[in-house]
């Protein structure tokens, strides 16, 4: 990837401001592990918090902090350097992070394995900033934040550069930033890589090291360029890191870097103390399971890609609904989005795919049915999943992207991944109670969502008792825990009451839709 400076390319070293995954195999079930590790509190990983004994909360329960507050700290007179800056943040806040020793992005000067370039967000990742440590690059003092705003429900870049003097410190809406971050027809997004692999970044297979064992190959060998060799090194490089930035040791009359310390790391880190075993890896874990197994705190990459997925969509479901021609389409949108088509309905009534896309036509002449053949399989655990790429039926969301297409929005609207034009991605996310898939969801299914719940205030549809036959969906609280309900507010799948309640939904469209 040819690096473009100097946009605000949140990349990882193949190209992606990369977030991370959680279930490690789609044809298991997602059953809860109440293995008890050493370190750990006698729960259920879902229900432990001990981290929080450890003077750190990458949760809902963390300190809240707008972009509002940080841009008034860093436009105070009396900070003049990017150390002040990071002091001056209020403790107990952005306690979700992420470090990466190699990329590609505009930072790429000043990420190294000696100096990681380090990421930081709130928890539910309408807030994101990044930064370098090495006081000998040239991009050092560089501060690249990114925002989703919620009344227009897009993403913003705002670059902050120290020592400059106010006003000329802060850029808010830089059109630099554009060149790396507007694709397609959406507006602006992030970069970030698909679950499972973030290369770049330390927890780069699923948020721990592999150490080579028959469970670790079996559940990583198929990552791009793994090798318990490769992972071995990467080890050695954090561990190093640990040791001559972040931990204090008074024997060896090491201190931690300012610039790293000013990161949530757990209070004995910096002190000097000790950490369970859990946590000795810290913001990554020690080991690997399926999702209810693991620790959602240890879990950045994967929060990262999660919560960037649904902000995605969000951006997108704004752009469809906003959309001259949604209207044209919204019920028969509504009608996939419920699987209409998929199921047979009262009566044994059911209408193909073929024959949604001829009405999708019918309503918007510049309509084409996406290709399956065009599709990407994601290699999720070596499963080959087609269910990502919404050109493929069985996303179940083949009229969406179609429509969508016609309202502007191309395949690098649906993906995070850099200079990525294929729709195809993994969001990592789990469907909870939704069983439309055998894996993680696709990211459509959030704005298939929303379609839902639009429809359902339709003076068409004239039955105000239809949005209470579906919920959103509560993956991240079913997988990890209450603790963790904040992300799914953001966004969620559709999930049926029951069968009956589905089919209620499906008889009430078709009743609408004219053939």
């Amino acid at each position: 990837m040819t690096r473009l400076a100097p946009c605000l390319a949140f990349a990882a070293a193949a190209g992606a401001f990369v977030f991370a995954c959680k279930s490690t195999d789609p044809t298991k079930s997602r059953t809860l592990d109440a293995t008890v590790l050493p370190g750990t509190t006698a729960v259920p990983p879902r229900e432990d918090v001990s981290y929080r004994a450890l003077g750190v909360s990458p949760d809902c329960n963390e300190k809240a902090f707008s972009y509002s507050e940080l841009l008034e700290i860093a436009r105070r007179p009396e900070i003049k350097t990017q150390q002040e800056f990071l002091d001056a943040l209020p403790k107990g806040i952005m306690q979700t992070f992420t470090l990466m020793h190699v990329s590609e992005s505009a930072q790429a000067e000043g990420v190294s394995e000696d100096f990681p370039g380090a990421i930081r967000m709130t928890q539910d990742g309408r807030l994101v900033f990044r930064y370098t440590c090495d006081p000998r690059s040239p991009v050092y003092g560089g501060i690249e934040v990114m925002r989703f705003d919620e009344p227009t429900q897009s993403f913003h870049f705002t670059e902050i550069h120290f020592p400059n003097e106010i006003p000329e410190r802060v850029r808010e809406d830089a059109e630099d930033c554009d060149g790396c971050h507007d694709h397609g027809g959406g507006g602006l997004r992030p970069h970030w890589a698909m679950y499972p692999d973030w290369p770049g970044f330390f927890g780069s297979h699923d948020d721990f090291f592999p150490t080579g064992t028959p469970k670790d190959v079996e559940q990583v060998s198929h990552a791009a360029g793994w090798a318990p060799t490769a992972v071995a090194k990467e080890h050695e490089i954090f561990r190093r890191f640990l040791d001559a930035k972040v931990l204090k040791n008074d024997a060896k009359g090491v201190s931690p870097d300012p610039c790293y310390a000013a990161l949530p790391w757990p209070k004995p880190f910096l002190e000097g103390g000790t950490v369970p075993p859990l946590y000795a890896e810290y913001p990554f874990g020690t080991y690997n399971a399926h999702a209810g197994g693991r620790i959602y705190a240890l879990r950045p990459n994967l929060k990262l890609t999660e919560i960037f997925s649904k902000l995605l969509a969000r951006r997108n479901t704004r752009h469809i609904l906003a959309h001259a021609e949604y209207p044209k389409v919204k019920l028969l949108l509504a009608f996939e989005a419920a699987r209409c088509m998929a199921r047979p309905l009262a009566g044994n009534r059911k209408i193909s795919y073929a024959q949604l896309h001829g009405l999708m036509k019918k309503a918007l002449p510049a309509y084409v049915a996406p290709l399956a053949s065009q599709a990407t399989a994601v290699d999720l655990r070596g499963n080959k999943m087609l269910h990502h790429d919404p050109r493929h039926p069985k996303s179940l969301a083949q009229s969406l992207f179609g429509a969508a297409k016609v309202m502007g929005l191309e395949g690098s609207d649906w993906t995070l991944v850099y200079s990525g034009d294929s729709p195809a991605f993994e969001t990592g996310a789990g469907p909870g109670a939704n069983a439309d898939f055998p894996g993680d969801l696709p990211l459509t299914a959030y704005v298939q969502h929303e379609i839902l719940a639009d429809v359902a205030t339709d003076p068409r549809v004239a039955d105000a008792a239809l949005a209470s036959l579906w919920t959103r969906g509560t993956g991240e609280t079913d997988d990890f825990g209450e603790h963790f309900a904040c992300i799914d507010q953001l966004a969620g799948p559709t999930v049926f009451k029951s069968e009956a309640a589905r089919v209620g939904v499906c008889d009430a469209l078709a009743k609408l839709i004219q053939p």
